[in-house]
């Protein structure tokens, strides 16, 4: 059974997000339960990352973003194969119409937003990708980013658009749910309290940032 939740940004928000909330594949998640259970524990991992961060700018195209976030990191990455902020735009434009059962409307020119699944179809649909895996597990989700990127859908709090002075931002839930973001994890280390390294298209500060709490 398909559940969906869409994740309305606030109207005073600094930067556009636009990721909403789906569950609707259980064999992509089943195989990526199998494929992670060979992962014994989390690990300190950090992946390459090759192209800097892309950036959505005011469009709601972070899923998108995200997705091919993961295809310029290592291993899927490499030296010389290059994306960039127009083949992310490419990617969302083909994802709002795929979702269009879900989440109506098309870019151009409706700019609605979309989901972490629906972002992992578009690039299989494009030839980007053969397969991709889908969990609601976050320890899951860090057993696979043993081996590689993730592109994960989070609460986007208030207190995360600034982050400090090292690149970390603040999860602060009483700050308030601005809305839903679409990050690439690329790096974890398991000795910091809740520390994580993602790539962001949206524009706070430091686009290249650590979680922390």
């Amino acid at each position: 059974m398909t559940t969906y939740r869409y994740l309305k940004e606030l109207s005073d928000n600094p930067f556009r997000m636009g990721r909403h909330q789906v569950h609707d594949a259980l064999l992509p998640e089943l195989e990526a339960l199998f494929e992670a259970g060979t992962q014994s524990r989390i690990l300190s991992v950090v992946h390459q990352e090759f192209e800097p961060c892309f950036d959505q700018g005011q469009l709601g195209s972070c899923t998108a973003n995200a997705a091919l976030g993961t295809l310029v990191t290592a291993p899927f990455g490499h030296v010389g194969a290059a994306y960039t902020e127009k083949d992310a735009v490419a990617v969302y434009e083909l994802e709002t119409k795929l979702d269009d059962r879900q989440i109506p409307g098309e870019y151009p020119p409706d700019d609605t937003g979309s989901t972490g699944p629906w972002s992992m179809m578009a690039l299989e649909k494009l030839g980007r990708v053969r397969s991709w895996r889908h969990t609601r597990s976050l320890h899951t989700a860090l057993r696979l980013l043993n081996t590689g990127p993730v592109s994960i859908g989070i609460p986007w709090y208030q207190s995360m658009f600034n982050p400090n002075s090292t690149g970390v931002l603040l999860v602060d839930p009483s700050s308030g749910v601005a809305g839903g973001h679409q990050i690439a994890l690329t790096a974890n280390e398991t000795s910091r309290s809740a520390s994580a390294t993602c790539r962001s298209s949206a524009r706070t500060s430091s686009r290249r940032s650590r979680a922390g709490s």
